[in-house]
């Protein structure tokens, strides 16, 4: 292969074209790319270090992690229940919703907003680390008989 380099022209190996090459500087795209790539990957390293979500959401319910108890908001226009169990001991009981629409079952206000405090929680303790959080509302099926439809559980980390 002739390449002129030098101003001669001469067979020269591979390895002698690539020493002549010089890296190119940092372009300005580049430079941009990564003021935005590092503050990303520091802040998903960040994230990941962290104990947890203190604030959850669901499609009905957010919870949020309070110094005296666990804030519930009601997102929807339908009252709810609620159950707030310790991680650790949900395996161990056996537990279904209520299926009435009293107070005593729909516990949360339709768009409302409540405390439980920590000594609330089923099974609680100073050692609980995380809970799970179900709610649900109670409807009428086809033949009128009231049942509960859950929504999705969520987890808090305490």
């Amino acid at each position: 292969m002739n390449i002129d380099w030098d101003g001669r022209d001469e067979d020269r190996p591979l390895q002698t074209v690539f020493s002549k090459m010089q890296p190119e500087p940092f372009s300005r795209k580049t430079r941009a790319l990564n003021t935005k790539i590092i503050p990303a990957l520091l802040f998903a390293f960040v994230s990941a270090c962290h104990d947890g979500p203190t604030v959850v959401r669901s499609e009905r319910v957010s919870a949020v992690k309070q110094a005296d108890g666990i804030r519930l908001t009601n997102l929807t226009d339908k009252a709810s229940g609620y159950f707030i169990v310790d991680l650790n001991t949900l395996a161990l009981i056996d537990w279904r919703p209520c299926e009435t629409q009293g107070p005593d079952c729909l516990r949360l206000p339709a768009n409302g907003s409540i405390l439980v405090p920590f000594d609330q929680i089923v099974v609680g303790s100073a050692a609980s680390r995380d809970v799970v959080i179900y709610t649900w509302w109670v409807l009428p099926d086809i033949e009128g008989a009231l049942h509960a439809d859950m929504d999705d559980p969520v987890r808090l980390r305490l």
